[in-house]
């Protein structure tokens, strides 16, 4: 096994030797190579005729040249005896990335210099991808261009594409269109930065040009007049989406576009496709439509189709009346507004209410009434009744719809009365016939008081107002102010600006024709336990009718409240007359409405002048017996008759307890 090992190291050894051997006689000095590359590179010249080959060949024998001497030199810097069997492997490695290196260097040169030349050629033609008004002039010269457009206008068509009808075509010819050239293509290529041509190859460059091309003006309009999508007669306006209802409520209705058209815009539109020369022009996508403001998507239609769903849901039912406001009133109320609301008609609204109002009013309303004397009158005017707040009623009806109520609704009133229907103030009554000049107080339907009384002066012409009122409020000892006096009295009722009902203790007799020539300034004016009576058992608020009815006239001149019970009959039979007051006693009580507060001086003076047994007034106080029946409760002893009084219809001013008033 050793001999075999040494024999194979033998024979390395010679092949070593051998190969050195070879070496060393065909290895040539680098001066002697230098020498031969000279020799042949001057032959190479001599026998060429043209210089460029020459130049080129001469550069590759140099380049040769060097490459062979660096080869040399590598080898010259090892020995054989250094080399291993892996440094010849990387020595072999090193010779192919040399020369890869250099034909990527030499292709990068003749790259370069290759879009050098290219560019040249960018200083008399368009850059790749440019067009002129659409028209496609990539590396054409200016003159090209320009007998480009020239044929394109020669036979320019441009068909027209419109909504809901076929589409028309316009020729060149037709409008007088032609080309009108100056050196504006010329400047267009001067302009470019020849080196950025290969930019130019990733973008695209529209010129625009307003002066390439021009039409005859006049033409053009009468061509445009004679196309029918242009004939506004024909025109099919927009439609906005909407919500329309049906038995099923509310549901969206899509809008439609129609063929309405911006005219101005469309002609320019129209222009600007001629001026580039375009084939065709879709007038749907040149947006110069009249468009729907609201579509069936918009968000505004939608929520307002499910608000309206809500609003038709609503019932408000006016029992009382036999009214009910529903969906199919409230439907016709109902509508989008500009951005897509829903939107309820305030003016139908408030038409309904104003409706309403006349079913539930009863203020300033002439109404039917039965007076004490038997006879059914008619009362007109006053300030008593029903009146419906309609702005309140309006607003609270909004808001119900709005949030789809089902309600039973009594209406806002600004004025009440005691109740519903044509007798609306129901059986507590004051009833006041000024022919009779007499007064009755009916409570709960039942006849608390009957008396004479005195009204407004007839000569003067300050007669007490006829109408239905109502008591304002209640007041004791209160000052009557006038532009001419200040009266006191102990029971102050106003009802009607400044008129009112009070004691008039000043005065000897009541009823009768006293008003006349020696009446108020128009209040009411009572016997003193008449006032203090009535005080104390009117409310506030209640109604007061006052009328006039003919054929009740009183005889006479009046009662006496302070008539005595020892007075002879001739002085009881004699007709009565009106005692005069005394100068420091006002006649007039009536002021315009200042009423103020005074001490109990004037009542106190008022009841001294009166004495239990001196009055045989027209009421008389309740029996302490009776008291407990309370403020309704009428005994046949309550009332009597003066002469100045006139009787009414039987049973009437004497009515029982149980009976109802008269005016019901």
């Amino acid at each position: 096994m050793e001999n075999k090992l040494n024999q194979e190291d033998s024979e390395k050894e010679f092949f070593i030797e051998e190969l050195d051997d070879l070496g060393e006689e065909e290895s040539v000095s680098p001066a002697d190579e230098s020498e031969c590359s000279e020799s042949y590179t001057a032959a190479e010249a001599a026998s060429s005729p043209d210089a460029d080959v020459r130049d080129d060949r001469k550069e590759a024998v140099t380049e040769s040249t060097a490459l062979e001497t660096a080869v040399v030199a590598d080898s010259e810097t090892l020995t054989e005896e250094e080399l291993t069997d892996g440094d010849r492997s990387q020595e072999h490695r090193h010779h192919p990335l040399r020369r890869i290196a250099a034909v990527s260097a030499a292709a990068a040169v003749l790259a370069v210099a290759v879009y050098t030349l290219k560019a040249q050629s960018y200083h008399s033609v368009f850059f790749p991808r440019s067009s002129i008004n659409g028209i496609d002039v990539s590396g054409r010269s200016a003159r090209e261009a320009e007998q480009l457009l020239n044929e394109q206008v020669k036979n320019y068509e441009l068909r027209i594409l419109a909504r809901e009808t076929e589409p028309v075509a316009i020729h060149g010819e037709e409008i007088g269109l032609r080309c009108i050239f100056d050196d504006s293509f010329d400047r267009l290529i001067a302009a470019q930065s020849p080196m950025q041509w290969g930019l130019k190859l990733a973008q695209a460059t529209d010129y625009q040009i307003d002066t390439i091309t021009a039409i005859d003006e006049t033409l053009f309009d009468e061509t445009l007049r004679a196309l029918p999508f242009l004939d506004s007669s024909r025109f099919l306006y927009p439609i906005d989406a909407g919500v329309s209802y049906s038995a099923g409520g509310y549901s969206i209705s899509p809008e439609q576009k129609g063929t309405a058209l911006d005219i101005p815009t469309t002609k320019k539109a129209i222009g600007n496709a001629v001026a580039s020369l375009s084939p065709e022009l879709k007038l749907e996508d040149a947006g110069v439509y009249e468009e729907p403001r609201l579509h069936a998507g918009d968000a505004s239609v939608i929520a307002a189709c499910e608000n309206m769903n809500r609003y038709a849901g609503a019932e408000i039912n006016y029992s009382d009346k036999g009214i009910s406001l529903s969906g199919s009133t409230i439907k016709n109320w109902l509508s989008l507004d500009a951005d897509g609301n829903a939107v309820i008609d305030e003016t139908a609204l408030t038409a309904f209410v104003h409706s309403l109002a006349e079913q539930y009013d009863s203020y300033n309303k002439p109404r039917p009434f039965k007076t004490s004397w038997g006879a059914t009158i008619t009362i007109q005017n006053g300030s008593y009744g029903w009146q419906m707040d309609q702005a309140a009623e309006s607003a609270w009806l909004k808001s119900a719809i709005e949030n789809g109520e089902r309600v039973q609704r009594t209406p806002e009133f600004s004025k009440k009365a005691a109740s519903h229907g044509a007798a609306d103030f129901g059986d507590s009554y004051i009833e006041v016939n000024l022919t009779a000049q007499h007064l009755y107080y009916y409570k709960n339907g039942k006849q608390l008081l009957s008396t004479d009384l005195v009204s407004g002066n007839v000569s003067r012409g300050t007669v007490t107002h006829t109408g239905i009122y109502q008591i304002n409020y209640k007041q004791r000892n209160a000052t009557l102010r006038g532009a001419n006096y200040a009266t006191p009295v102990s029971y102050w009722m106003p009802f009607h600006n400044g008129e009112g009902l009070h004691d008039a203790g000043w005065r000897s007799s009541f009823g009768g024709s006293i008003y006349k020539t020696g009446g108020s300034h128009g209040c009411l004016n009572l016997p003193p336990g008449a006032a203090k009576q009535l005080f104390e058992t009117v409310s506030t608020g209640t109604p007061v009718i006052i009328y006039t009815l003919a054929g009740t006239e009183s005889k006479g001149s009046g009662t006496q409240p302070a008539a005595t019970k020892e007075s002879s009959a001739a002085e009881s039979s004699a007709a009565p007359t009106e005692t005069a007051p005394q100068a420091t006693q006002p006649t007039e009580q009536r002021g315009p409405g200042d009423v103020i507060r005074e001490s109990q001086e004037a009542e106190r003076r008022n009841e001294s002048n009166q004495t239990p047994d001196s009055s045989r007034a027209t009421v008389a106080p309740i029996p302490a017996a009776e008291e407990d029946r309370g403020p309704g409760t009428v005994t046949e002893n309550s009332y009597t008759a003066g002469p100045g009084t006139v009787q009414p219809a039987p049973a009437r001013p004497e009515a029982s307890a149980a009976e109802a008033g008269p005016g019901l």
